[in-house]
């Protein structure tokens, strides 16, 4: 919900803004009018806003669902399993993978395939760009909290950006090896 709110309340500001500043092309207009008209504004961009966020989570929601009654009912196949079956990755990360994208999809983690490709078996076509920043972003915090949490000091801010380029990397290498 808040982010429905962050999304659209900026929107709605900059059409009030928008409207104030149009009212000032007929300058006879009283100022009341032009606060009514600027309000118009915002209200019809915070409508158009509101309608497209709804319809953009009723699509994902929609995707989420097809992709849960797809993955319902495997077999499971054990972590173990899971990394015999890659070649040529990392096999700790690319179960930390496995293990996001379950969380991701709220799903049991056994019930995702090496096989299964992420594109159409997973819903990455439909669930762009939220699952990237669900699946990497899980990884990148499990990966910080386990080498003793986020830092304040500058020496860990300079290696992020290669260490976030690293697991990027590496998960697209994993992605790519497993469809």
């Amino acid at each position: 919900m808040w982010a429905f709110l962050g999304c659209t309340g900026p929107l709605a500001l900059v059409g009030f803004f928008l409207g104030y500043v149009g009212t000032f092309l007929a300058p006879a207009m009283p100022i009341g009018q032009r606060f009514a008209t600027a309000g118009a504004m915002g209200a019809l961009v915070f409508v158009a806003a509101a309608l497209l966020c709804i319809s953009d989570m009723r699509k994902q929601r929609a995707a989420l669902d097809r992709v849960r009654r797809r993955l319902e009912g495997r077999q499971p196949m054990s972590d173990d399993r899971f990394a015999a079956a890659l070649d040529n990755v990392d096999r700790d990360l690319a179960i930390e993978v496995r293990h996001a994208l379950a969380k991701f999809l709220d799903v049991p983690a056994e019930s995702i395939y090496p096989s299964d490709s992420p594109a159409e078996d997973l819903g990455g076509k439909d669930l762009e760009p939220q699952i990237h920043f669900s699946v990497v972003g899980q990884i990148i915090q499990d990966r910080a909290i386990a080498a003793g949490g986020f830092h304040s000091n500058s020496a860990y801010y300079d290696t992020m950006p290669r260490f976030i380029g690293e697991v990027d990397r590496a998960i697209s290498e994993a992605m790519q090896d497993a469809s």
